[in-house]
């Protein structure tokens, strides 16, 4: 398998991370990046494969928990701002946009 095919792998795993951020497929990216280095390195296909299986999966399991955790607890902490829990807010509308300066009431679930 020539190189430039894990090239197009990564890319197209990190368009998919890029769209969904579930961080997962950037994991994979990073295996595919490694089976590239290794496709340059002169390295067989089995290996190449072997390391991209290796790499993805350690990084998934190793780093996946930490990241989640990581990323969770900080978009929990701007969730629970001051003003910004579940309840009912006031929102005003923008001068000029048909409303008034007249503020709306909306349900904002937690």
């Amino acid at each position: 398998m020539s190189p430039i095919y894990w090239i197009i792998i990564f890319i197209v795993l990190l368009v998919i991370e890029i769209a969904t951020l579930g961080l997962t497929t950037i994991w994979f990216a990073a295996g595919a990046l490694v089976a590239f280095l290794a496709g340059i390195l002169g390295f067989g296909i089995i290996t190449q494969i072997v390391l991209f299986l290796v790499v993805s999966v350690v990084l998934l399991v190793l780093t996946r928990p930490i990241a989640l955790k990581y990323f969770n607890n900080t978009r929990g902490e701007h969730d629970r701002a001051p003003g910004r829990g579940p309840g009912v807010h006031r929102h005003d509308k923008e001068p000029g946009t048909g409303g008034g300066g007249r503020g709306d009431l909306v349900r904002q679930d937690g």
